[in-house]
């Protein structure tokens, strides 16, 4: 799952968010530095998906 940060986010808030180690969102984003995330920015969750409901 993807999602999109917002102000004050922080992937520790993420990890602690959706209960996924810190250290698998860092490896999961390679290229994004955790401690410079801007707003909007889009960041890896995993072992999230998205599903539609048709």
């Amino acid at each position: 799952m993807d999602v999109f940060v917002r102000q004050n986010d922080s992937l520790w808030y993420y990890s602690q968010l959706f209960k996924v180690n810190y250290q698998l969102i860092i490896a999961s984003n390679s290229g994004i530095d955790p401690l410079a995330l801007m707003i909007g920015q889009q960041i890896k969750i995993p072992g999230f998906t998205t599903t539609a409901i048709v």
